[in-house]
């Protein structure tokens, strides 16, 4: 379950944030490439997915190029253009990810879901970070089990 913390007007040497209430995921110092950063920082999430499970509920396989349920109730349009710098459970990369917003779930959804946005996978680089999950996530996609979309 991914979730965004706000971004400071200046990016940081180092990110950190406290771990949201669920304690699902755990934010982290992430040291990334400052050129790759766009200079809206309203539109970079930093993700720190810690676990197969985490990964799991925030990942969306049925998105052409694959794509990342982020947790927030900040407002967006589908179409909006984000960045994602992602850090998957114990893997020493760190990666730098152009997206589009195609889903948007509001707040008080149906199902108990939470209030969030679906992030496609853009760009050059998409399909080696999807191999990656799809390796890590090795047979769960194929489970029955609920995510935080579907």
């Amino acid at each position: 379950m991914a979730k965004k913390d706000d971004i400071p007007e200046e990016l940081p040497e180092e990110f950190s944030a406290q771990s949201p209430p669920d304690n699902s995921i755990e934010f982290e110092s992430v040291d990334f490439d400052e050129a790759q950063v766009p200079e809206d920082k309203s539109s970079v999430f930093f993700i720190n997915l810690k676990g197969k499970d985490d990964l799991y509920h925030a990942y969306m396989p049925y998105i052409m190029g694959g794509g990342l349920f982020i947790q927030t109730e900040k407002i967006y349009t589908l179409g909006d253009e984000v960045f994602i710098l992602l850090k998957l459970m114990d893997d020493p990369e760190k990666y730098t990810i152009a997206g589009r917003i195609v889903w948007i779930t509001p707040k008080a959804a149906q199902g108990g879901r939470p209030a969030g946005i679906g992030v496609q996978f853009v760009g050059e680089d998409t399909q080696d970070i999807r191999n990656k999950i799809e390796t890590l996530l090795a047979g769960a996609l194929q489970s029955d089990r609920t995510t935080d979309t579907m």
